[in-house]
């Protein structure tokens, strides 16, 4: 995997590079191809002066044990040998390279070039030049480039070739979240991990793994997790009452492209019309919601142009579930319940059997999520309770100065869900207030200290997030106090998330505590976690599994003696490269903070945006907020 230094070169190489007897006598120019620290002295326990910008050329004073001193911006200090190289040097590498790691083939020499395809460790390519830093490289039918310091000298070993090729060209579902892997082994590596319901195409079966491609991956994923289509679907025009295979390929392709949110059902309705559209105005074309060539050859075009670190993920779609009514009995019924008391309007018996009192609530449900009341739970109504139940809404509102039997109620509530220590004394005064503010800002709603119906939804809900201000705010003996948290726009200083420093996660609605480092700061900084418990305890966040879905984070950190915290999201999707190789995480995850962007669409997710302002809310409730 790829490390955290510049292009490494053999130590005895550099120091022929720069012998002392020419440094002594003139200066002479270096380059280092990624962040590195100059220290005030040749050792790494010593301080930090200033970090060395990749590609920036610097004055090498001289040379001893293993280090160099050089200028850099007017400051004096010292850098590794074997992270140095003479600037304009070549890296000598010529004819066959290999990837040290997975790798972005781009089509121009800049990380903001559009990336053609990912290539998986130890690929093989053929280098046809450089530019600067970067490498021209072919790699089979692709051509494009590579940053030097992802390639190392020498020939790939044997590649796995598909045995059987007749399925070529047909497409599948994944059954569960799996694993794209570089090889046709559970030992190789990860290139990506593809949610349940991902659609991919096949190119052939080797042994119990088909080799498939998904966006810019080709890779093998495990047979035994792959539903294979009848047949391969044909490109006709679909159109609002279009149904069949066909349908279900479109709404995939627009669920991975973060269109679509319901089921993959195959019925071309309301819903999948209305994503046609919201995808034919991003894509510029004609906005009739009528799937021809046209918009075809757009969806092609942007599923292949999508990557990891751009791409909204697909969202899992809802399992293949039975029409249930009143009547209807089983465990699917006994699903139903749950979820239903999940949400608040089934307080009877999970006993699997649809009597009055689950027609009931499901109607309640129908009508709190603008579906069709009818009592009947179909696709649309299994989607909703499946991907994002909403709870009915409360009503009438409460707030300073209200009185009564509700407001005794709130209070408990509050009290059980720790966010306020009065008693319960039906009178709404300014300790209500500050605690309804508490919750609301905890609960991503906007912390006014008013009990309106929105704020008594969350309060009694289920997934109604407890408080842990004490944890939360300060994170123990292991943890740095979070304090002044600042909604921090990204694009004052792109350079504000220090690069190889170890930064404080504090998860805002857990308060729980782990640690990561970023690696690259662009359009947002790329993080991975620093041990292999911090990626327990992100795993843990998430839910046991890893997910798109973002979450609010308080960053923490001290530098010269000043500590920083700012307000932030992050996914928790492990993707694209990494630099850590024993933290027990394949890739590496997006933190985002106020206005920054993905990075090649280069727009402002609404995802993300939200969670960071959830984070800072939640700061100014707890007055720790700048």
């Amino acid at each position: 995997m790829r490390r955290f230094l510049c292009l490494t070169l053999a130590a005895a190489a550099v120091l022929m590079l720069f012998p002392a007897t020419l440094l002594a006598a003139s200066s002479s120019q270096g380059v280092c191809n990624t962040y590195v620290n100059l220290r005030s002295e040749p050792s790494t326990s010593s301080a930090i002066v200033t970090v060395v910008v990749p590609g920036k050329a610097f004055a090498i004073l001289s040379s001893q044990n293993g280090w160099v001193r050089v200028t850099y911006n007017e400051k004096t200090g010292y850098i590794r040998s074997d992270l140095v190289q003479a600037a304009g040097a070549s890296t000598g590498l010529s004819g066959s390279a290999v990837t040290k790691t997975s790798v972005n083939l781009r089509q121009s020499a800049s990380t903001s070039g559009r990336v053609i395809t990912v290539l998986a460790p130890e690929t093989g390519v053929t280098i046809t030049g450089q530019s600067g830093d970067w490498y021209a490289v072919t790699s089979g039918a692709h051509s494009g480039y590579i940053r030097g310091d992802l390639l190392r000298a020498g020939s790939a070993a044997a590649t796995t070739t598909p045995t059987d090729t007749s399925v070529a060209g047909r497409t599948a579902t994944t059954t569960a979240r799996l694993n794209l892997r570089a090889g046709a082994s559970t030992s190789s590596a990860v290139l990506y991990t593809l949610p349940a319901g991902t659609a991919v195409t096949l190119r052939g079966l080797s042994g119990d793994f088909y080799q498939v491609t998904f966006s810019s991956y080709t890779g093998y994923a495990h047979r035994d997790y792959l539903q294979l289509t009848a047949t391969q679907t044909t490109r006709t025009d679909l159109r609002r009452g279009s149904s069949g295979q066909a349908v279900t390929e479109l709404q995939v392709a627009l669920r991975t492209l973060g269109y679509y949110t319901a089921a993959a059902d195959g019925n071309f309705g309301a819903l999948t019309e209305q994503a046609v559209r919201k995808f034919q105005a991003s894509a510029g074309a004609t906005q009739d919601g009528v799937v021809g060539p046209r918009t075809w050859e757009k969806l092609d075009a942007a599923l292949a142009g999508a990557n990891s670190t751009t791409t909204t993920a697909p969202s899992t779609p809802a399992t293949a579930r039975p029409t249930l009514k009143q009547g209807s009995n089983g465990q699917a019924v006994k699903d139903l319940q749950t979820l239903l008391k999940a949400v608040g309007v089934y307080n009877s018996t999970i006993d699997g059997d649809f009597g009055n009192g689950t027609r009931n609530a499901v109607i309640k449900y129908q009508q709190a999520n603008g579906l069709t009341a009818d009592g009947i739970v179909g696709p649309l109504t299994w989607a909703k309770l499946e991907s994002s139940p909403t709870a009915p809404a409360a009503t009438g509102t409460l707030q300073k100065g209200s009185t009564g039997a509700e407001v005794t109620k709130l209070q408990n509530r509050l009290i059980e869900l720790g966010y306020y220590s009065g008693s319960a004394d039906g009178t709404y005064g300014d300790a209500t207030v500050a605690a309804v503010k508490a919750f609301q800002a905890r609960n991503g709603s906007t912390a006014d200290g008013i009990a309106g119906p929105a704020t008594l939804t969350k309060v009694y809900a289920s997934t109604a997030i407890k408080n842990s201000t004490s944890s939360a705010v300060n994170p123990g003996l292991s943890g740095t106090t979070v304090r002044d948290v600042q909604l921090y726009n990204w694009w004052t200083n792109t350079k504000y998330i220090p690069v190889n420093v170890k930064l404080q996660f504090t998860d805002v609605r857990t308060g729980r505590v782990f640690y990561m480092a970023s690696f690259s700061n662009g359009n947002h900084a790329d993080v991975e976690p620093v041990t292999a418990d911090d990626t327990r305890i992100m795993y843990e966040l998430w839910g046991n599994k890893w997910s798109w879905n973002t979450r609010p984070v308080w960053v923490t950190w001290t530098k010269d003696g000043v500590t920083h915290s700012v307000a932030g999201s992050l996914n928790g999707m492990p993707h694209a490269g990494q630099t850590n190789t024993t933290n027990n995480m394949d890739g590496q995850v997006c933190l985002h903070l106020y206005q920054s962007r993905t990075h090649n669409t280069n727009k402002v997710d609404a995802s993300h945006q939200a969670s960071v302002m959830e984070a800072y809310n939640a700061a100014k409730a707890l007055g720790i907020a700048r």
